[in-house]
């Protein structure tokens, strides 16, 4: 209830009680009818705060058109092009134009740039997650995200990327060193290891 609302309930509770004679009449009016006033809330939740409202007008995307409206202007796929050249990363793609990065994801989607696509595809080709992340300048979680709107399915845990099994038998055959074949492939010993187990050279 309104401060207002209270002020008058309580007015008028006093004159009701000071000009009562019997003890019958001086019992306080029913409440049914007081306890909710026209008034408009001044703060209603589910009107959405001034930030985002603003924020909503300033960025939209046209996804069926293929245009991306910023400030009631349309941002020329030029423009686009120029600054993903540029910048080349998702987080720096954002930052150059103060978006946040789901949102810029979508923009370089919208502009034919195909950004989640090419993602998804290093992905499935055996690229790690945190790799792709710490690339782009993302968490890992907005990662997946963005995969996963291609429709892949993206499994928890580290991806083991996939090794040419002919390359690793035919070093590890001149070396005879895991602890080389390690090193020179960009895998941990144990993988290494399991490797040249799995292919029967050791």
């Amino acid at each position: 209830m309104s401060y207002f609302c209270e002020h008058v309930l309580e007015r008028h509770l006093e004159e009701y009680r000071a000009a009562s004679i019997t003890e019958e009449a001086a019992k306080p009016p029913s409440m049914g009818k007081i306890n909710h006033c026209g008034c408009p809330d001044l703060f209603p939740e589910h009107m959405p705060s001034q930030a985002s409202r603003r924020s909503s007008q300033r960025n939209e995307i046209h996804a069926k058109l293929k245009k991306w409206v910023r400030s009631g202007r349309v941002v020329s796929h030029a423009d686009v092009y120029r600054a993903w050249k540029v910048h080349s990363t998702l987080r720096e793609f954002a930052k150059h134009f103060s978006i946040r990065t789901p949102f810029a994801a979508r923009v370089l989607d919208t502009y034919g740039i195909c950004f989640s696509e090419t993602l998804a595809q290093r992905f499935r080709l055996g690229e790690l997650l945190p790799d792709l992340a710490n690339e782009q300048g993302i968490s890992q979680k907005l990662l997946v995200k963005i995969i996963q709107v291609t429709g892949t399915t993206v499994s928890k845990g580290r991806r083991r990327p996939m090794y040419d099994e002919a390359k690793v038998a035919l070093r590890y055959a001149e070396v005879k060193s895991v602890r080389r074949i390690q090193i020179e492939f960009g895998m941990s010993w144990a993988t290494a290891d399991k490797i040249v187990r799995e292919i029967g050279l050791k």
